[in-house]
């Protein structure tokens, strides 16, 4: 596990210049009282999560995203699945033993409705964003027009 003391400096220069502020005294009484009230930590090291994403041949056939943000309220989709999850319910309080199954039935259903389909538009854009990003991982908006626009006429999709 990584921290970031950057932040952590930051930060606590920031809650120093606002107790210095309102005691409007000098910054070694700011100081103290920062040191001695409060415990600061380094919070962790962001982590760059690509999470599934799955891009065909530069995005051109499209793609798939499975992530739980994914995950969205569908009445049609609940109401197919519902019988299926009040039977294993049902099973499950019949026979203790198969906990085990019902929980893998469940784990499936979850797993199958995390899953989006890309369609090539978005999967070219992912493409060109990917590719274009810097060594933190972001691209200026700028640029990710640019690029996409360039992937575009590449592959005639305007």
């Amino acid at each position: 596990m990584s921290y970031d003391y950057e932040k952590l400096e930051n930060k606590k220069d920031e809650i120093i210049s606002i107790v210095h502020e309102i005691f409007t005294e000098n910054d070694k009484a700011a100081i103290s009282l920062v040191d001695s009230f409060c415990r600061l930590t380094p919070p962790e090291k962001e982590k760059f999560v690509m999470e599934y994403i799955t891009v065909n041949s530069s995005g051109r056939r499209g793609g798939k995203s499975r992530k739980l943000g994914n995950f969205v309220l569908n009445w049609r989709k609940l109401f197919n699945d519902l019988p299926d999850l009040v039977l294993t319910a049902a099973g499950v309080a019949a026979e203790p033993k198969l906990v085990f199954f019902a929980a893998l039935s469940i784990w499936n259903k979850i797993w199958c409705h995390s899953s989006i389909e890309l369609t090539p538009e978005h999967a070219t854009v992912l493409y060109a964003l990917w590719q274009g990003r810097d060594e933190y991982n972001k691209i200026k908006r700028d640029d990710a027009f640019a690029k996409s626009g360039i992937q575009f006429n590449f592959y005639g999709m305007q």
